[in-house]
């Protein structure tokens, strides 16, 4: 009985580890995956669509309009296609 707690537990923390990293709240999905069932908030979280956007914004960088590589939101000059990047308003 121990060992499928702690499993349930160490999934649940799993879950929502990978729930975070693509950039899902953290407490949400671990208070659902203990309350559920981590393999059934694992199957959510594959199938919810990643907040991109909020990720982006935090780490400071864009996509090249050219390309659609990540590029630092400072850039002048795109590092992989050299495309010139209009400055955003």
């Amino acid at each position: 009985m121990v060992i499928i707690v702690l499993t349930w537990f160490l999934l649940s923390f799993v879950v929502a580890s990978y729930g975070k990293s693509k950039g899902h709240s953290y407490l949400i999905i671990l208070v659902g995956s203990l309350i559920v069932s981590p393999i059934m908030m694992g199957l959510l979280v594959l199938l919810m669509k990643g907040d991109n956007a909020k990720m982006l914004d935090n780490s400071g960088q864009k996509k090249c309009g050219s390309c659609g590589e990540l590029i630092k939101v400072e850039a002048i000059i795109c590092r992989y296609c050299h495309t010139k990047i209009e400055p955003e308003l």
